[in-house]
């Protein structure tokens, strides 16, 4: 169910808009506050648009802590790069850094959080509502029912492979090729 979940569009697309929306808040949010100017509109949706295509590429199953953090780590250092360029800076040193580092992890687990209780309530309507439909629905009147053959006998069809180990072989139920010399 983890993998069939991620891969429904809507489900997708709301997971990596969110991921992507907080990433590029965040690190926007960042660097102006350091800078005192902020980052210009149409390198927000840039970076809006990058991130989220990124995203929707790793929104294709559930994620672990290590993936959800380290994506939101790996796309503020991006970011952080990004925005130095439009500003013409690349202040803020290793407080910077840990501040990005910080934010990353804070905002990681809070992510993680989010995507458990996402994917643990698509797993409960599924059990709950989508199951129990499928299970109840009819087939309509005029539909005829698919036949499925029966079992088929194996008698007489010598299995290569099957062994029987229950007492020493008999050299007559043995085909030629196969007897104890």
């Amino acid at each position: 169910m983890t993998s069939g979940a991620g891969a429904l569009p809507a489900l997708r697309l709301c997971r990596s808009a969110f991921f992507a929306l907080l990433c590029v808040a965040l690190s926007a949010a960042g660097h102006a506050d350091a800078t005192g100017a902020a980052v210009p509109v149409p390198t927000l949706v840039s970076a809006l648009l990058a991130v989220g295509a990124v995203a929707w590429v790793a929104a294709g199953r559930e994620r672990g802590p290590v993936a959800v953090a380290g994506g939101l780590a790996a796309g503020q250092v991006v970011l952080h790069l990004w925005f130095g360029v439009e500003h013409g800076a690349h202040g803020g040193g290793a407080g910077m850094l840990a501040a990005h580092g910080l934010a990353a992890l804070l905002c990681g687990l809070w992510l993680l959080r989010g995507e458990r209780a996402l994917f643990a309530l698509v797993r409960a309507l599924y059990t709950r509502v989508v199951l129990p439909v499928r299970f109840t629905v009819r087939v309509p009147p005029g539909v005829a029912p698919v036949e499925c053959p029966g079992p088929v006998p194996l008698r007489g069809v010598w299995l290569r492979h099957a062994l029987s180990r229950r007492g020493p072989p008999v050299a007559a139920e043995w085909p030629r090729e196969l007897a104890v010399r």
